[in-house]
């Protein structure tokens, strides 16, 4: 919620604030004002106004213009676009509950870490027979070494090729469960070194 509401409050702030003239005629009084308003705490709003201070460099007043215009004109498409964008996670989020599977999925270690469930679910996919084996999915999601091989030589190296979006899941899904799971905390320790 944080993240949301500082996102508001800057976008309310380049609307209302678009030229460095508009911030010169602004008064500690006003500004406190304004905070509160797009709840700001205390401490941010003391910051910012030693920020708001700061000498402005002296611009061309038709480049203000110019650029003015445009800023406002980029934090409407912004506000769209973040309106769009909370839709289609509300959609998702919704369309994922609905799915016989998400019961179970909820339950697993890492499940309460938001979106992470949910990707991973939508990177499988639920077509029956996609997956050959638990080694085919591991292939394709990246998390398992390539080794070539040619007379003696022997060479293990990190998989490239495969699905970013389905490895970066299943990493934030690892991650998450360590926090969870003992029997996470087990498997995904890290090996032991030669020697040691």
């Amino acid at each position: 919620m944080g993240d949301k509401f500082k996102t508001e409050w800057a976008r309310a702030f380049l609307r209302d604030y678009p030229t460095s003239a508009a911030l010169t005629a602004l008064t500690e009084r006003r500004w406190q004002r304004w905070a509160r308003e797009h709840r700001l705490g205390a401490e941010r709003a003391s910051e910012l106004w030693d920020v708001i201070q700061r000498p402005h460099l002296s611009v061309l007043p038709h480049v203000v213009r110019v650029n003015a215009r445009l800023v406002g004109a980029l934090v409407e498409q912004l506000d769209v676009t973040l309106r769009t964008v909370q839709a289609y996670r509300e959609a998702i989020a919704d369309f994922f509950a609905s799915m016989p599977a998400a019961k179970w999925a909820l339950s697993l270690p890492g499940a309460e870490s938001g979106t992470t469930v949910p990707t991973l679910y939508a990177e499988l996919g639920d077509a029956v027979g996609r997956w050959q084996s638990f080694r085919h999915l591991q292939g394709h999601a990246g998390t398992v070494l390539v080794t070539d091989r040619s007379g003696k030589l022997t060479l293990v190296r990190f998989r490239f090729a495969c699905n970013m979006h389905l490895r970066q899941a299943v990493h934030w899904f690892a991650f998450h469960s360590l926090t969870k799971s003992e029997w996470a905390k087990c498997v995904l320790r890290p090996m032991p070194q030669a020697g040691s």
